[in-house]
């Protein structure tokens, strides 16, 4: 099974807003327009219940500093999809 689409509008339905913990984050190297891949490994709260979920997420450049083990990340998941995580920079 490959991973939905970010525009699989059922999986947007079931998205959440949640609160993450960086467990722990490893630079990969790769880079897209200034934006550094890093595998990231959270703990997701959704509605209460810790869900770990490791990911590689594009996190723009500025943004690396706030990757800190213990950090905590407002993000938005679709809980059945945990590698749908997705970091709100904003918050």
């Amino acid at each position: 099974a490959s991973a939905p689409k970010p525009e699989d509008p059922a999986s947007e339905a079931r998205r959440v807003d949640a609160t993450a913990t960086v467990q722990s984050a490893q630079q990969t190297g790769m880079m897209v327009n200034m934006n550094q891949g890093v595998q990231v490994d959270l703990l997701v709260m959704v509605n209460g219940i810790p869900l770990p979920v490791t990911t590689l997420l594009m996190v723009p450049y500025l943004n690396l500093a706030r990757l800190q083990p213990g950090a905590q990340l407002a993000v938005s998941i679709d809980p059945s999809v945990p590698a749908s995580v997705r970091i709100d920079w904003s918050r």
